[in-house]
C-alpha cells in the first residue's frame, strides 16, 4: 500500500513538473515569435513615432511672442487687460498627475481588459493605439500652442512685467520672469484637456466595444465575393444576437444600452481635469473646449485604425 502510494505520488509529481515545463516552453516560444514578428516592428515604430513626432518636432517650432497688452494714459498711469489679470495658483491636476491618469492608468486598464476579455492581439493593438494617439495629440497641441501664442488668464502674474521703459503706444514692457512668461503664452488649446480627453476616450471606446451595445458585432467578418451578375461585392457576416426580441425578452438590449452608458464614465475624469484648468486660472473656456474636441477627435481617429468599426 505504501509503495503504491509513493509511486503514485512520484508519477503525479513528474506529470505536474512536465506540464509546468511544457507551459514555460510555450510561453518562451510565444515571446520569441512576437519579438521576430511584424507586430513587434510595428510597436517599435510606434515608440519612435512618440519620440520624434511627440517631442522632437514640436520643439523645433518657435513660440509666437505677442506684445504685452497695456495702455499708458497721459498722466502716466497703466491700463492692463483685465482678461489676463487672474492670479496664478497651483494646478489642481499637475502635469505629472495628468500623465499618470490619462496615460499610465488608462493604458493599464485597457491592457487588463484586453488580456481577460479581448481578442488575440488586442494587447499589442492597445499599446500601439495609445502610443500613436497620445504622441499625435501632443504634437498637434504643442504646435498650435507655439503658433498661436495666446496669453493665459494669469499672464501678468507669470510675466511679472517691468514697464519702466514703456512707450506711450504700449510697445514697451518686458517680462522679468522669462521662463514663466513663455508658459504664459501657451493658453490655446489646453494641453490638459486634449491629453485627458484623448486617453480616457480611448479607454471608453474600447470598453464600449467589449461590453457595450455594439459588442455583439465586434467579431463581424468580411469577405470579397463575385455576385451572379459578375460584380465584385463585399459580404459582411454578423454573428447571431444572443437575445431574441420575438420572445418578449427586452432585458438584453436594455442592459446593453445601460452598459454602453457606463462605458463612457471614464470621460468624467477628463471633464474634471479640463474644467479644473478654468478653475485654476490657467485657461479660458474656449481653450478647454478646443483642447477637448481635439483630443477626442484624435482618439476616435486613431482607435479606428487598430479597432475599426467595420472589419478591414
Amino acid at each position: 500500500m505504501d509503495s503504491t502510494s509513493s509511486t503514485g505520488a512520484e508519477v503525479s509529481f513528474i506529470v505536474a513538473a512536465h506540464s509546468e515545463s511544457h507551459n514555460n516552453n510555450n510561453n518562451n516560444m510565444q515571446q520569441d515569435y512576437y519579438l521576430q514578428s511584424w507586430n513587434f516592428l510595428e510597436l517599435v515604430c510606434c515608440v519612435a513615432f512618440v519620440v520624434v513626432v511627440g517631442f522632437l518636432i514640436p520643439s523645433a517650432f518657435g513660440l509666437h511672442e505677442r506684445s504685452i497688452p497695456y495702455q499708458k494714459t497721459q498722466q502716466g498711469d497703466l491700463i492692463l487687460d483685465f482678461a489676463h489679470l487672474e492670479e496664478n495658483v497651483e494646478s489642481t491636476v499637475s502635469t505629472a498627475m495628468l500623465f499618470l491618469l490619462s496615460g499610465l492608468l488608462t493604458v493599464s486598464c485597457q491592457v487588463l481588459v484586453a488580456m481577460f476579455f479581448g481578442a488575440r492581439g488586442d494587447v499589442h493593438k492597445t499599446l500601439c493605439v495609445y502610443l500613436v494617439a497620445l504622441g499625435l495629440v501632443k504634437f498637434v497641441t504643442d504646435t498650435i500652442k507655439n503658433y498661436v501664442g495666446y496669453l493665459r488668464p494669469c499672464f501678468y502674474d507669470l510675466c511679472n512685467a517691468n514697464f519702466d521703459n514703456n512707450n506711450d503706444d504700449g510697445g514697451g514692457g518686458e517680462c522679468q520672469n522669462v521662463s514663466a512668461s513663455m508658459d504664459g503664452r501657451k493658453s490655446f488649446p489646453s494641453g490638459h484637456s486634449s491629453f485627458s480627453f484623448c486617453g480616457f476616450m480611448l479607454l471608453s471606446l474600447y470598453l464600449s466595444r467589449q461590453f457595450g451595445s455594439t459588442s455583439d458585432y465586434k467579431n463581424t467578418s468580411v469577405s470579397r465575393q463575385m455576385s451572379d451578375e459578375g460584380y465584385e461585392v463585399w459580404v459582411y457576416r454578423v454573428p447571431k444576437k444572443p437575445y431574441n426580441n420575438n420572445n418578449n425578452n427586452h432585458n438584453g438590449p436594455a442592459l446593453k444600452r445601460a452598459i454602453s452608458i457606463l462605458c463612457m464614465s471614464p470621460l468624467l475624469v477628463a471633464f474634471f481635469i479640463s474644467t479644473s484648468r478654468i478653475y485654476d486660472n490657467k485657461h479660458f473656456p474656449a481653450d478647454v473646449v478646443g483642447g477637448s474636441i481635439l483630443g477626442a477627435a484624435i482618439a476616435v481617429f486613431v482607435s479606428d485604425l487598430w479597432f475599426p468599426s467595420l472589419p478591414m
